[in-house]
C-alpha cells in the first residue's frame, strides 16, 4: 500500500490510482462479507480463533 501511494504520489498514473482505490475497496468488501457471513475459523490447538474464516480475503485478493 505504501508503494502505490508513493507511486500515486510521484506519478498521478490513472492505473495506479485506480489500482489502489480498488485494493482498498476490496478489502472493504472482504471485511463486509466477512461480517455478513460469519462462518468461524476451524479451531486450531483446541482454541477457537477470534476471527471469521469465510470468505477467504486471500482468495478474494486473487480474485480482484
Amino acid at each position: 500500500i505504501v508503494g502505490l501511494t508513493t507511486l500515486v504520489l510521484v506519478r498521478r498514473e490513472a492505473w495506479t490510482i485506480l489500482f489502489l482505490v480498488g485494493l482498498v475497496l476490496d478489502e472493504v468488501f472482504s471485511l463486509a462479507l466477512k461480517r455478513l457471513i460469519k462462518q468461524p475459523r476451524p479451531p486450531r490447538d483446541g482454541f477457537q480463533q477470534p476471527e471469521y474464516g469465510m470468505p477467504s480475503s486471500h482468495s478474494q485478493f486473487m480474485f480482484f
